[in-house]
């Protein structure tokens, strides 16, 4: 449940410290400051009507919320289709293939993003193994 009235009050009429206002309302501080803040961005004065409520509040800070935005990454990875069966050889690393990409793309990502995203990648594929059965075999052999 909400409780920005609360703390607003608490903070303008008793002058307590956001420390004091999160033990009395059981918040986390973090959350008193974010408050706070959006009360002070806002234009709105501290004598609030008592006909307002807490969600007419809510509303009237929510312009003031600033929401992060997606940072998305520039750097580009390499195709992991083409990468995969590579590994599959002999004597080919992850680490030798990063080398690799990293010649090409000398401000790609780190060697340890880069295990990151190949362990995202290859974990979405479905393993498969052939398996031939020894009665298969036998059957092959004497027909």
């Amino acid at each position: 449940m909400r409780q920005i009235k609360e703390v607003l009050r608490l903070h303008f009429e008793s002058k307590l410290s956001q420390r004091a206002i999160s033990r009395a309302c059981g918040l986390p501080r973090s959350t008193v400051d974010q408050y706070l803040g959006l009360f002070e961005a806002s234009d709105i004065p501290w004598s609030l009507p008592d006909s307002m409520g807490e969600s007419e509040l809510l509303e009237k800070l929510r312009p003031f919320q600033s929401k992060p935005s997606p940072k998305a990454s520039s750097k580009t990875l390499p195709d992991w289709g083409k990468l995969h069966p590579q590994l599959l050889s002999n004597n080919v690393t992850l680490k030798q293939l990063w080398k690799e990409y990293r010649q090409d793309h000398p401000d790609g990502y780190g060697l340890s993003q880069f295990y990151e995203h190949y362990n995202k990648w290859a974990s979405k594929i479905e393993p498969s193994i052939r398996q031939i059965h020894a009665l298969v075999i036998e059957k092959c052999r004497n027909p």
